[in-house]
């Protein structure tokens, strides 16, 4: 399956779906998705409503 997403992504347009990104990916994707001003704003927020990162999945946004 990671062979067959790997072939396809130069078909496919820029952008990513949050909840497709798996702890294999790297962190930059999870940024990448959202772009760097929104993620900013997002890490901030999950700084001060969850520095401990208690709330986390897949596409996890780390505290700031």
């Amino acid at each position: 399956m990671r062979a067959t997403a790997d072939a396809l992504r130069p078909l496919a347009a820029d952008g990513a779906y949050v909840n497709g990104i798996t702890d294999f990916d790297a962190d930059d994707a999870v940024q990448r998705a959202y772009g760097s001003d929104t993620y900013a704003r997002l890490a901030a927020i999950k700084a001060a409503y969850d520095p401990g990162n208690v709330f986390h999945g897949n596409a996890v946004i780390a505290p700031a």
